[in-house]
């Protein structure tokens, strides 16, 4: 055993996550009374975790990480941090107040003499996320162990309702109003027209023996026509493991489902009806096919939704996500650099909560700038608040590989494979994976990616280039000549050494990848 292994130990804890809801608001308002108001709110709290038994971890910026050994102690020192901030909050007017949201967890933690690493720390942190402001989230561990045991009141959020809740550009039917149709035999066209929903989700369960099936369809209230449909046939097992994952699955595989049915509604309104969500999505169908060219087509629609509302986070990702294509597979203009960032940047400082937004933001400040730990940051953050998303999750994998991580550009890439429904869209997964193994060593599962990638969108030149210097690396050359002559089809200016000086980022990954590729007859 290494020194380093020793010094590592396990254990189980209950960890309390927390921060401030629109703490950028309040700094770009006023940093230093904002920053003075933090320090004195933080000098009330911080003692309160000791007082129940915990300890505090991290406090950076406007957050605290705590461990409890007691579930107990956590709840409880959560409830008196609201309880706290509450009274702070009297007489500081509502906009200017510090309202928390915190999540707490119970999970196996590592630690070694300085820190805490583990599953519950990213959980607490998931749930923290999706707390509202002044309130407090806890797992269903946690809830199980206190529900009986304090005189607190809790409140089920429902496991789909709060994962939909969190893709930001749906507005979802609050659960109370939901429930009113629980067991009852409904027409779909009415609920839509009661709550006010475009599209209705509705779902059945079956138990039998230890087995339960779970069925699930979502249908466009104006037209009744299904969007999505699936069924999950599940050993019951842990109950609460197996609401986890439908949750996880049936959120992944909405988001897309419900994008498409919406590109095609905006797809049908007549031009001068035309809204900035409106503009946003007829430019998805170019923005999403990763070219260059369709991107210079998707960009004025852009362009006009931002002129109709300049703060909208998700055409300016979009945005960004044209211009990095334009740039890295346009000629490498500077132009296109400046843009691409400007909108990453934009998208993020709009989109704090918005999980498709971040995501795309930092996959294009990745890509464009070769600056792979930023992106992590931003991508990771869009995942604490949509787990299940395919897009964050392909986009993690494709900037893990390029920044030369392989073991987690596969994890990322096979969880956004588990998630996204048989679409268009799984191109983005297999572009993270033809990566992933390629950087890996393994060119047989790099170049079946890239086929699949093709398979899935044939326009893009991308994974096929990846696959040719798979294929070539592991001298199967009639085949790699066969994909580099696809390549020159797609791209006819295609040449490696703009493909390398495009991805500078790690030149020991992608100059013996031109060495490849020029073997394989791609014109220099």
């Amino acid at each position: 055993m290494t020194d380093d292994a020793a010094s590592l130990s396990r254990r189980l804890a209950a960890i309390l996550a927390a921060d401030i809801a629109g703490y950028s608001r309040l700094m770009s308002e006023d940093e230093a009374g904002t920053v003075r108001a933090l320090k004195g709110h933080q000098a009330a709290l911080l003692p309160l975790v000791g007082q129940h038994g915990g300890r505090v971890i991290d406090t950076a910026g406007d957050g605290i990480l705590a461990e409890f050994p007691s579930v107990i102690g956590a709840t409880e020192c959560a409830v008196e941090i609201q309880s706290t901030m509450g009274r702070r909050n009297q007489d500081v007017p509502e906009h200017r107040q510090m309202r928390f949201r915190i999540g707490i967890t119970l999970g196996d933690v590592i630690h070694d003499k300085t820190r805490i690493y583990g599953d519950g720390i990213n959980v607490a942190a998931r749930l923290e996320g999706l707390a509202e402001a002044g309130g407090v989230l806890v797992s269903q561990a946690v809830h199980d162990q206190v529900r009986d045991r304090l005189r607190l009141e809790f409140d089920d959020l429902g496991d789909i309702i709060t994962g939909l809740s969190r893709i930001k550009w749906l507005l979802v039917t609050a659960r109370n109003s939901a429930f009113v149709y629980k067991g009852r035999s409904v027409d779909i066209k009415q609920v839509g027209r009661q709550l006010g929903a475009r599209y209705v989700l509705e779902g059945s369960l079956r138990k039998a023996g230890n087995r339960v099936r779970v069925t699930a369809q979502l249908i466009e209230a104006d037209t009744d026509t299904h969007v999505w449909a699936e069924r999950y046939d599940r050993a019951i097992g842990d109950i609460f493991e197996l609401q986890d994952e439908i949750t996880f699955k049936v959120v992944g595989a909405i988001e897309p489902s419900l994008r498409q049915a919406e590109i095609e509604r905006a797809k049908r309104k007549r031009p001068e009806n035309l809204d900035a969500y409106d503009l946003y999505l007829r430019a998805q169908p170019f923005a999403q096919v990763s070219m260059p060219g369709d991107a210079g087509k998707a960009l004025p629609l852009l362009h006009q939704a931002l002129a109709l509302q300049p703060d909208y986070a998700a055409a300016h990702a979009s945005a960004a996500w044209c211009y990095e294509q334009r740039y890295l597979r346009g000629g490498l203009r500077d132009e296109d650099k400046v843009a691409g960032l400007y909108h990453a940047r934009a998208a993020i400082e709009a989109g704090a909560d918005d999980a498709t937004s971040l995501a795309t933001a930092g996959f294009c400040i990745g890509l464009i700038a070769h600056d792979y730990r930023t992106a992590m940051e931003v991508i990771d953050r869009a995942l604490t608040l949509t787990a299940a998303s395919a897009l964050g999750l392909s986009f993690g994998s494709i900037i893990l590989g390029h920044a030369g991580d392989a073991a987690r550009a596969i994890e990322y890439g096979e969880r956004a494979l588990r998630v996204s429904p048989p679409d268009f869209m799984t191109y983005l997964c297999y572009a993270g994976l033809v990566l992933a193994h390629y950087v890996a060593g393994d060119d047989d599962a790099s170049a079946a990616a890239g086929s699949r990638a093709a398979q899935a969108n044939p326009r893009f030149s991308y994974p096929q280039v990846i696959q040719t210097a798979a294929l070539a690396r592991s001298q199967q050359f009639e085949q790699a000549k066969t994909v580099a002559r696809r390549v020159i089809e797609i791209e006819p200016s295609f040449t490696v050494a703009e493909f390398v000086r495009a991805h500078t980022g790690r030149s020991d990954i992608w100059s013996p990848m031109g060495d490849e590729l020029r073997r394989a007859g791609l014109p220099d």
